[in-house]
């Protein structure tokens, strides 16, 4: 069982150097989205600067009556299962609060055999570290990822989604316990989600995974890596104040 939707291109800008020109993207990029959603404008935008107009697309799709927990895990499976057909090998997959920091790299055609998906961007899963993850090469780690706004799909993947049930999980959480040991993550990753960047905590966490130069230029009000280091100092100093005035307090009351 499928969730009905609609695979509706990108549209066509004749002031595109992309739109016009011959060559196009190889890799095919479906992005999900509400019918009433007014963020495809913005993905649109990163499509034509990027250019992955000729050969990108919106999977569009109506609320979820269950609920959008529900309604995500189908729209996923529908995606994955509209490209399988279409005979595609790979392909990416996006959700529309996604922001695309810098070109997907060519070296994502380079994936290990195994591979069911590829993070183009991530968060760690229950508390891992980047140290707990398994470095494959300069370009890739493998391990349990969170969220699913931007990876790209294989045909493993696309088989396996297929015979999914929904099972009363996050989408993200399903592929994070079941198939972490097929799941790679590009580290630095290359796209973050919107709310991500409305929260103070992920402005800073979030310089721990990614190419910190160009998030600064695609994002410049994001906060910069010294005022980071600058919250640690303050912060260390404040914890050494409170320390020594207790052992200032213990020394007194001892005598």
């Amino acid at each position: 069982m499928f969730q009905s939707g609609e695979f509706v291109k990108c549209t066509f800008d004749e002031k595109c150097q992309y739109c016009i020109s011959k060559k196009y993207y190889n890799i095919p990029i479906g992005c999900i989205s509400l019918k009433e959603s007014k963020q495809r404008s913005e993905v649109e935008k990163q499509y034509h600067r990027f250019g992955y107009c000729q050969n990108a697309g919106f999977w569009i799709v109506d609320r979820h009556p269950n609920g959008g927990k529900e309604g995500c895990f189908e729209s996923h499976k529908a995606l994955n299962h509209y490209f399988n057909q279409q005979g595609f090998e790979k392909a990416i997959i996006l959700e529309d609060d996604v922001k695309i920091l810098k070109k997907i790299p060519k070296y994502i055609n380079k994936l290990p055999k195994d591979a069911y998906i590829l993070y183009l961007g991530w968060y760690p899963s229950y508390c891992n570290g980047i140290e707990n993850y398994k470095r494959v090469n300069d370009h890739f780690l493998q391990g349990p990822f969170l969220t699913t706004h931007a990876y790209l799909s294989t045909t493993k993947l696309m088989n396996w989604v297929e015979k999914l049930e929904y099972q009363d999980q996050h989408i993200d959480q399903i592929f994070s316990k079941n198939i972490s040991k097929n799941s790679y993550g590009l580290y630095p990753i290359i796209a973050v989600q919107k709310n991500e960047l409305d929260s103070s905590i992920s402005k800073l966490d979030i310089f721990r995974y990614i190419d910190k130069e160009n998030f600064m230029l695609s994002m410049s009000h994001i906060t910069s890596n010294t005022e980071y280091n600058v919250n640690i100092i303050i912060l260390l100093i404040v914890i050494l104040i409170v320390v020594l005035i207790i052992t200032i307090v213990a020394i007194i009351y001892v005598k």
